[in-house]
């Protein structure tokens, strides 16, 4: 194992996993303040971060962004720290740790014995909606990266981790895991047999002809069209879903979305829209935001 691989070993299997054993009110705290530490140390990613704020902030003050930036690093360290505590999150956890008011989008949607799209962005603490779903008695499935071999880009800590992260995820979610190096037969047969898959729909679509384009903070965001033509091929219905965090706590929602799949995906992002508005610093996608969002013409 080289060095870099090495450090982050230690960071998530040492130092995280190490916290998870903490009582959770003062295990939380500390990761926030790992996540202070890793805003002086990443000082590239920060400044990514923040050139993203100001591009769709561009008249807010400086302690703004720099408060925007900081927030989003210690919200990331908690997030490493749920992966660690996902195997003991138990039903007595709802209302607790989760804080959902109800999933009745989801029983909406799958009324029809339809399958179900999760449309879902990188924002909050993502894994916690599955969880908290998981422990509701909804089976979940969902489609991810793959973590293995099959994809070089990943450090092999990175990749360590993040099998540990989608193994326990997907344990307490119920659902079947699905990789983009899959067949994606395998996507249309479960939402065919009424399953519901969660799917991120911020992620980069490098060729243009591929987006799916819709208003997003004054400008347009780009997202790949697949959710739409997956929904248009299987009958199946979208809802959004989020999990907002509230410090230690998350606020796991759904919220129902129209039937038309085009219409649905516009709604889906305008719900995205309002919740980067409320909290901007809970969307993890701000380094990357000048390829999934340009100007209105």
């Amino acid at each position: 194992m080289d060095k870099e691989s090495r450090k982050r070993w230690l960071r998530y299997f040492v130092v995280f996993r190490g916290l998870s054993w903490m009582p959770e009110r003062i295990a939380y705290r500390l990761a926030s303040r790992i996540g202070d530490m890793d805003m002086r140390r990443q000082t590239a990613w920060a400044e990514s971060l923040a050139s993203g704020l100001r591009l769709a902030f561009p008249s807010r003050a400086d302690s703004f962004i720099v408060g925007s930036v900081q927030e989003n690093f210690r919200m990331m360290a908690r997030e490493v720290l749920d992966v660690f505590y996902l195997s003991r999150r138990r039903v007595q956890d709802l209302g607790k740790v989760f804080l959902s008011s109800g999933f009745g989008a989801l029983e909406q949607a799958t009324q029809g014995g339809q399958g179900t799209i999760i449309a879902m962005a990188h924002y909050g603490r993502p894994i916690m909606l599955s969880t908290a779903l998981g422990l509701s008695g909804y089976k979940v499935g969902m489609l991810s990266q793959a973590v293995d071999e099959r994809n070089p880009t990943l450090n092999p800590a990175e990749q360590t981790y993040l099998q540990y992260k989608l193994r326990h995820t997907v344990a307490q979610a119920g659902g079947r895991w699905i990789t983009t190096m899959d067949n994606l037969r395998l996507l249309y047969q479960a939402l065919n047999r009424g399953e519901t898959i969660i799917i991120m729909l911020d992620v980069l679509e490098p060729v243009p002809s591929k987006r799916f384009e819709a208003p997003f903070l004054g400008g347009i965001m780009g997202t790949p069209m697949g959710i739409v033509r997956l929904a248009t091929r299987t009958g199946a219905r979208l809802v959004y879903g989020v999990a907002k965090e509230q410090g230690r706590v998350v606020a796991p929602e759904l919220r129902p979305l129209p039937e038309q799949p085009e219409a649905a995906m516009v709604a889906a992002i305008r719900e995205l829209e309002k919740d980067v508005l409320e909290a901007p610093w809970q969307w993890w996608q701000w380094g990357h935001f000048g390829q999934v969002w340009r100007p209105a013409r």
